[in-house]
Formats: structure tokens, C-alpha cells, sequence
């Protein structure tokens, strides 16, 4: 699956849940912020994750992060207007990651862009 990843520069560590949705909020006019959708979002993920094999290194310290986390997630929605927009779960010492295809190649790819330069990350792809 292909993914573009905002992470921080290397050396910093990731902002603040609250600093992002701060940060996206004076560089957008339209930005959305759900707690009960990151929450459920992180939800999936553990659901996701345990499924996999008992087996898999690092899999209960995953589950176990993303449990910690859960609480404080929030996906985000934003843009200049209603469309196009970029979203992704914001949560606590992680990079954000966007995979619709058109944040990858569309016409939401400009807005990833423009998050990664007003938060001071890196885009990775």
C-alpha cells in the first residue's frame, strides 16, 4: 500500500496533538477535528493488529502503544474549501500518514505539501 508519511526532522520530536490541529488550523480555512473518529480510527488499528500471529515481533508493544494512544487521537480533515481536502489520524509521537490516492497523486497532494511546510515536518513518501 502506498502512503506519504509527515514526520518530523530528524533530531525533533513529533508535535503535540493540540500543536497540529493549531497549526493546520492558521494555514487552512476549512479544517475539521474529531476525537470520537480518531479514537474509533485507532480502534480499527488495534482490531487490525490483533489479528495478526502472536508470533509477529513487536506486535504486543504495538498493541500496547496504540492503546496508550487512543484516547488522545483525532482525525483531522482540512483543506481550502470542502474539496478537495487531506485527512489523517493525528495521535500522540507519530508522524501523519495520508494514503487516498488523491492525497498521493491528486488534487489534495498540494495540501499535504502545505501541512508538511506549516508544521515543520518532512515529507516522505
Amino acid at each position: 500500500m502506498a502512503f506519504i508519511r509527515l514526520c518530523p526532522p530528524e533530531g525533533r520530536d513529533a508535535l503535540p496533538v493540540a500543536d497540529v490541529i493549531r497549526l493546520l488550523r492558521d494555514e487552512f480555512e476549512f479544517v475539521d477535528a474529531d476525537a470520537d473518529a480518531g479514537q474509533d480510527h485507532v480502534g480499527g488499528m488495534i482490531a487490525a493488529t490483533l489479528r495478526f500471529s502472536d508470533s509477529l515481533p513487536g506486535k504486543q508493544e504495538r498493541l500496547a502503544w496504540l492503546q496508550s494512544v487512543q484516547g488522545a487521537a483525532v482525525y483531522v480533515s482540512f483543506g481550502d474549501d470542502f474539496d478537495p481536502v487531506a485527512s489523517c489520524c493525528i495521535m500522540p509521537d507519530s508522524a501523519l500518514f495520508f494514503d487516498s490516492p488523491d492525497e498521493l497523486r491528486g488534487p489534495a497532494r498540494p495540501l499535504v505539501e502545505r501541512a508538511a511546510l506549516a508544521l515543520g515536518y518532512v515529507l516522505e513518501e
